[in-house]
């Protein structure tokens, strides 16, 4: 070693003592000293110094001015330096001198390819010297602009195919040189040297060079001749060699035929006598083990005492895993074989197979969670090998699971104290420990570690694998990071890509997006990545595009998300991931059809994220069969996967199935890993970038580098790091989601709960007294439970008592029959009675049946069916109710003179509603067609219309406020408003118009307050037609002189003002008040009450709002809303 370093120190002195002499050695004659000159300006030039070797080769035409070397020399490097003056000159001399040299048509290439191209084609020759190929390939191509010419060719492609990747492109190039240039033999003889390199390509670079020699090229005999050396004694070179022979002799040549002819023979001999058993190990070495195991026992039946046939059952045992039989099998061929040292290795092979059969049985027992069967089992592999650090780390694990920590504390202690100063000892402990998931003890470990071991391991690549992984798992991935990242600068090229993958995933985790777009572009573009490794990079880029173009989406630029997809689709032509990706943004973008019908045809994928996108679309979509495929799917893959079983219990109750759903999140519960002893946000170590440096490239912005992917391309993916690969939790993580799991538990347990109420209300109705005055006064108790998760059954009994107030003086010449018998002051406009109601609801259907009260002189059936298809924006309704504008509609009166009753109207009819509400703006219609009939009642039918939109302007966690618009309209074919004998004392406008504008602004107060204002202000107008005072009885119409209401058009300001509130007194004792006031339809109201509602199981206090339906039903004045 030492030699290497002195030895051109002291060349160097002894050539630079010579000079003076060799300057005076004027003589031609002196050839010695020209000579000694020329190797000197050889080796200056060898080791980079040619400022020296030109002046060697200037002393050496000093000495002799025809010397063909100097001039060569000189010649190359003045064209090299761009003087080409110079260059030409010295061609020249050249040419008179030694006109066969090849330096000839290497300067003049050089004066062909221009003044700039000399200094470039020497950088790239310095560059070549150091090793910098692709630096040398890159400048020569700016020179060459193209092929090079063909006195370059061996020089630029030789370049080229050092480079990765670089041999196929120089061949495929050289190729269509050859095709369009066959004459050019500087093409052919360059394409079959770089042939002749690869074994798979060498004896067609043979055929080519020996056409080459045949046509006398210079070069190309040399050139067939190391090709064939190459080969070596492969019989397949017989015929080439044979061939070369020919033609030249050459011993070494000679001796190589021979060899291979040897060889050939052997192989026919060992073929003739020995097939069977060469055939057997064949098999073995295919991996056929059956069949080697026959063959060699068919050689055994022929000859017993065969050893290596017996040898060769016990390779094809252990190649089993039989371990114990390839032990028998050893101790058989050691018993059989001859010589010492054969004995003596299957000696130790026989022990080794005992070894591996107790260390395969501990494995099995691990497997069955046999633990202290693993124990024993491991100590018996410890009997045949003392000390050995496998076995000790496997019987620390065993003891781990076990539980006795005192017990695999001393196995590990073992482990690292048999050996204090052996690295290795301490990395199997550390990981093993990482093996068994316990990042904690990884640290411990580590910390106990003598510095100087841990000086020493700190270069190594492993360590730093298992150091990083435990410092991510322990809520330190910044210093895991860190770590990760020292370690590949300090590996450079040669650094793993395994650990270039470990760190992509935790950069994925930290969402630190820039820096894992630098790094897998880096990766990307590395030429020999294996298939798993393909594969992690794949998803690391796929998972990387879906979150960003999820974020762009969130944020409003659907344009870059589209950049985003369009990238990876370039990238990941025809790949299920990229589809997975475009369907995900589809489900984002609320297109759930469009993204089940991609998982349908390209499946979930294998990750437990596939799985939640797919049956999140499904169950969006209402098919929540398809969604209940996927996750059974899922599982059976990772049984115990935490976020599947989560995803199970929601597609349990999409089918209403509570029990299930409660079982699958009891049982995501019991899997999770334990609590880590360091606990905090497990979200360290970066922020997600809010301007998408995944997206660089899309609209010029440095802001989206994966829309860049997909710019650069049109011109021509929960992580192995961190997660439990049982489970998919990490153990960091494990105290958040064990929160999760159990909210969402008692979320459903709180959604099955059965509640009972009372409400207490009243309203009050300005007006005529005894006429259209009403003062309402109730009570409701209501009880409801779940049959199933989707379905719940709701009873209310309501006692209600309503009074027009005293009939008198001008009003009692109005009502029933007094136009024609006669006033008949009293109090006779009052009524109390009973409603009985049952609702049955599903999330996408409600139907309600009861009565209007029990007790009134007129009550009926009153229901509603509410249907909302596929759970679309869209509900179809069918109805019939009171109209309570008054005592006479709602509950009937009696006259006092004749004894006649009318009124009692209800209204029959059909509907339909849409609401939209997207997430900052509400818009929302209805249409109802209604037949409004009483007990003596002229007949009547309505159409009423209503259209709204609101916009959120407040969209906090606590409080929202929107304003907006709402625009009414109602039509009556006859005017029923008036309370004599026949008319219905309900308002019946044959138009009424209502725009407004709209507030509401609701929210929580402390958690347990929740609270909604609503008001509205704007102009209402409408017409009654004139009306008969007695429609349905001509002989009274007549009596009365055929009396008529006159016509009446009224407009006027409109108002309404609502407010409720909810305390949550505990958490199951609500309490809730409202309160309103309007003049809607030509009337002030005013009405309030109280709810008290108890829940027989714990809500949650302070929970998320929920989205309101956002479609108005005016006409819906039943029991669900005793303040209306």
């Amino acid at each position: 070693m030492k030699r290497h370093i002195w030895m051109p120190t002291v060349m160097a002195g002894v050539l630079s003592l010579s000079a003076p002499v060799l300057t005076l050695a004027a003589d031609p004659a002196n050839s010695a000293a020209v000579q000694l000159l020329i190797q000197r300006a050889a080796y200056w030039q060898q080791h980079g110094r040619e400022d020296l070797a030109v002046k060697s080769w200037r002393q050496a035409l000093a000495a002799d001015p025809n010397q063909a070397e100097a001039l060569a020399g000189l010649g190359l490097y003045s064209a090299h330096q761009g003087r080409l003056g110079d260059a030409r000159r010295y061609m020249e001399r050249l040419q008179r001198v030694a006109p066969q040299s090849d330096a000839i048509a290497k300067i003049r290439g050089l004066l062909v390819l221009g003044p700039d191209a000399g200094p470039k084609l020497a950088e790239a020759a310095r560059y070549v010297s150091e090793k910098r190929y692709a630096a040398a390939v890159s400048v020569y191509r700016s020179v060459f602009n193209g092929p090079p010419p063909p006195k370059w060719a061996e020089t630029y492609y030789q370049t080229l195919a050092k480079v990765s990747g670089g041999w196929q492109t120089a061949v495929s190039e050289l190729r269509s040189q050859v095709q369009l240039h066959p004459n050019q033999v500087a093409y052919r003889r360059v394409l079959g040297q770089l042939l002749s390199y690869h074994a798979d390509t060498r004896i067609e670079g043979i055929k080519l060079l020996a056409a080459l020699a045949r046509e006398k090229v210079s070069g190309a005999r040399s050139d067939w001749r190391q090709a064939l050396a190459w080969m070596g004694n492969d019989p397949k070179a017989i015929p080439y060699l044979r061939a070369y022979l020919a033609s030249y002799r050459d011993a070494e040549l000679s001796a190589q035929l021979r060899q291979a002819e040897g060889l050939q023979a052997g192989i026919q001999k060992q073929r003739r006598h020995g097939r069977e058993l060469a055939d057997a190990y064949a098999a073995l070495r295919a991996g056929h083990l059956n069949l080697a195991d026959e063959r060699f026992k068919h050689i055994l039946a022929r000859d017993p005492k065969n050893d290596k046939a017996v040898e060769g059952l016990a390779d094809v045992a252990m190649r089993a895993q039989d371990f114990e039989q390839a032990a028998r099998y050893y101790d058989q061929a050691r018993a059989l074989a001859h010589g010492a040292k054969t004995k003596a290795r299957l000696v130790a092979a026989a022990r080794n197979a005992r070894y591996w059969s107790w260390m395969h049985a501990g494995q099995q027992a691990v497997e069955k969670a046999d633990y202290r069967g693993a124990v024993n089992a491991y100590h018996q592999a410890l009997n045949l090998k003392q000390k050995d650090p496998a076995a000790l780390a496997a019987l620390g694990g065993a003891y781990q699971q076990l539980g006795e920590n005192k017990a695999a504390t001393r196995v590990f202690e073992t482990l690292t104290t048999a050996a204090p100063g052996d690295p290795k000892a301490w990395l199997a402990a550390l990981q093993s420990l990482q093996a068994m998931d316990s990042p904690a003890q990884v640290i411990s470990t580590n910390e106990r570690m003598p510095v100087a071991v841990q000086r020493r391991l700190q270069p190594n690549l492993d360590y730093a694998s298992v150091m990083a992984w435990a410092e991510a798992a322990t809520d330190h991935r910044p210093q895991a990071i860190e770590r990760l990242r020292k370690a590949i600068a300090a590996g450079g090229a040669q650094a793993p890509v395994d650990l270039q993958l470990q760190l992509a995933w935790l950069l994925y985790q930290a969402e630190d997006d820039m820096a894992l777009h630098a790094l897998l572009t880096r990766l990307q573009g590395h030429g020999d990545l294996t298939d798993d490794q393909r594969s992690q990079l794949r998803a690391l880029y796929l998972n990387g595009a879906r979150r960003e173009a999820q974020m762009a989406l969130e944020n409003g630029h659907p344009e870059i998300a589209k950049a985003i997809l369009r990238g990876a689709q370039a990238l990941y032509p025809n790949d299920a991931g990229v589809q997975r990706v475009r369907a995900d943004l589809l489900v984002q973008e609320g297109h759930y059809a469009e993204a089940v019908a991609i998982y349908r045809r390209v499946g979930p994928g294998k990750s437990v994220s596939g799985y939640q996108a797919a049956v999140g679309a499904a169950l969006a979509a209402g098919e929540t069969g398809q969604a209940s495929r996927w996750v059974a799917e899922g599982l059976a893959q990772r049984p115990d996967d935490v976020a599947l079983k989560s995803l199970a219990a929601k597609v349990d109750l999409q089918r209403g199935d509570a029990d299930a759903a409660r079982k699958a999140l009891r049982s995501a519960l019991a899997t999770l890993p334990g609590q880590m002893e360091a606990e905090g946000d497990p979200g360290v170590g970066g922020q997600a970038s809010k301007a998408y440096p995944f997206a660089s490239g899309a609209n010029a912005s440095p802001a989206y580098p994966f829309a860049e992917g997909a710019q650069a391309t049109t011109k021509p993916a929960v992580s192995p790091v961190l997660a439990s690969t049982r489970t998919g939790v990490a153990p960091a993580d494990a105290p958040v989601v064990r929160d999760r799991l159990e909210r969402e538990l008692s979320a459903i347990e709180a959604h099955m709960s059965p509640y009972v109420d009372a409400a207490f209300f009243g309203r009050s109705r300005s007006g005529t007294t005894g006429l259209d005055q009403m003062a309402l006064f109730g009570s409701q108790f209501e009880g409801g439970t779940a049959v199933d998760y989707n379905t719940r059954v709701t009873v209310r009994l309501a006692p209600i008592a309503v009074d027009a107030g005293t009939v008198s003086g001008a009003a009692a010449s109005l009502i029933g029959t007094a136009p024609i018998y006669g006033a008949s002051p009293g109090n006779y406009a009052k009524a109390s009675g009973l409603a009985l109601a049952m609702t049955l609801s599903r999330p996408n259907l409600a139907v309600t049946l009861g009565t209007s009260p029990l007790g009134f002189l007129e009550h009926s059936l009153i229901g509603t069916f509410n249907w909302q298809p596929s759970g679309g924006p869209l509900t179809l309704m069918a109805f019939r109710h009171s109209l309570r504008d008054s005592v006479l509609s709602y509950a009937g009166i009696k006259d006092p003179k004749t004894g006649l009753v009318w009124g009692g109207v209800f209204a029959s009819g059909l509907g339909m509603s849409f609401g939209l509400d997207e997430s900052s703006r509400v818009l929302y219609g209805s249409l109802s067609l209604a037949a409004v009939d009483g007990k003596h009642v002229q007949s009547n039918s309505r159409v009423e219309a209503n259209l709204g939109a609101s916009w959120r302007i407040v969209d906090q966690e606590r409080a929202r406020i929107g304003i907006g618009f709402d625009l009414l309209s109602m039509f009556y074919a006859n005017n029923s408003s008036h309370f004599t004998y026949g008319q219905g004392g309900y308002f019946s406008p044959q138009y009424y118009f209502r725009p407004a504008l709209t507030m509401k602004w609701e929210g929580q107060a402390r958690s347990r307050l929740s609270y909604r204002f609503e008001g509205l202000v704007g102009w209402q107008i409408f017409h009654e037609n004139s009306s008969q005072y007695f429609p349905l009885d001509a002989n009274m119409q007549a009596q009365s002189n055929n009396a008529y209401y006159p016509a009446n058009t009224v407009g006027s300001v409109g108002y309404g003002l609502r407010f409720t509130g909810t305390y949550a007194w505990t958490p199951r004792l609500f309490v809730s008040g409202f309160f309103g006031s309007d003049n809607s339809q030509d009337y002030t109201n005013l009405s309030g009450g109280v709810v008290v509602r108890y829940w027989f199981n714990r809500q949650p206090i302070g929970a998320s709002r929920g989205t309101e339906n956002a479609v108005i039903k005016p006409w819906m004045l039943g029991l669900d809303n005793p303040g209306s």
